[in-house]
């Protein structure tokens, strides 16, 4: 099977990042047992490895060609040697996301500085999951920054009913993140709101209707309102992602509607940049 044949499930696990689970707790997985995890060719996971990377590349030079957003990078306020991290679910661990999107334009921008960008979301991660690996692990970081992002699948509704986090849970959840961060350690904390979804693609996906699942925009609105409150109560900027895809174009996300693709996550970084203007 070449890169370029795999299947849809393949990709999937492979964009979001399957094998970093492992390697979240320190173990090491060498391309060869990450190519047998998910059932392909070593040499065509490196083929397909190197075309996303590519990819993120070019979107990254790209951004960096208009000079109001390379100023951004140019001037955030990082020493040498410091660290930029990203908290959240599958939105930001997405290898075409917005934190790989971040790494490259440090090294393309600035190089000798050696800056880290410290992506440690996980796919299927709650504002729960956030919390508790927030004090087991990400304050252990003492990153400089600390970009915060969940909601999508706190508002994950089983099999019609409830959702699997509540509003008041999840607001609760975010501010005791924020909380720890800022009692612990001197990170610079933004917030982002969880991004929308195309409802119409999540009702016909054949993978949620097995699981029963689907998710419904009103839930991810409430979700942003609570964490621009959370913005003003706890002084910190927020940056909302979900009017940067104010009405989800099914173009830009991949294909189970949850998830934005390529193209979207160029937007939400486009987007995330311009609005940390007015944080610097």
């Amino acid at each position: 099977m070449s890169s370029a044949q795999f299947d849809q499930q393949t990709r999937f696990l492979i964009d979001f990042q399957l094998t970093s689970v492992p390697a979240l707790v320190g173990l090491d997985v060498p391309s060869p047992a990450a190519a047998s995890i998910l059932g392909v060719r070593e040499d065509d996971l490196r083929t397909y490895l190197s075309q996303a990377e590519q990819c993120v590349r070019s979107t990254a030079t790209e951004l960096l060609a208009q000079p109001e957003l390379a100023s951004v990078i140019d001037q955030w306020p990082v020493s040498a040697g410091g660290s930029v991290m990203t908290v959240g679910d599958s939105i930001t661990i997405h290898r075409y996301g917005y934190a790989e999107i971040l790494r490259r334009m440090f090294a393309l921008r600035r190089p000798a500085d050696e800056i880290h960008l410290v992506n440690v979301a996980q796919s299927g991660y709650t504002s729960a999951d956030g919390l508790l690996n927030t004090y087991t692990q990400y304050l252990s970081y003492q990153p400089d920054w600390a970009f915060i992002m969940y909601g999508c699948n706190d508002c994950k509704r089983l099999d019609g009913n409830r959702t699997l986090v509540s509003i008041t849970e999840y607001r609760n959840n975010v501010a005791d993140i924020v909380r720890a961060f800022q009692r612990h350690s001197a990170a610079r904390i933004v917030l982002l709101t969880p991004t929308p979804v195309v409802e119409p693609m999540i009702d016909s996906d054949p993978d949620f209707q097995a699981a029963r699942l689907r998710w419904d925009n009103r839930d991810l609105a409430a979700c942003a309102q609570a964490v621009q409150e959370l913005g003003n109560e706890l002084d910190v900027p927020v940056i909302d992602t979900f009017s940067a895809i104010s009405n989800p174009n099914p173009a830009v996300y991949v294909e189970d509607g949850l998830h934005p693709n390529a193209e979207g996550q160029r937007i939400i970084s486009t987007y995330l940049i311009r609005a940390l203007m007015a944080v610097f």
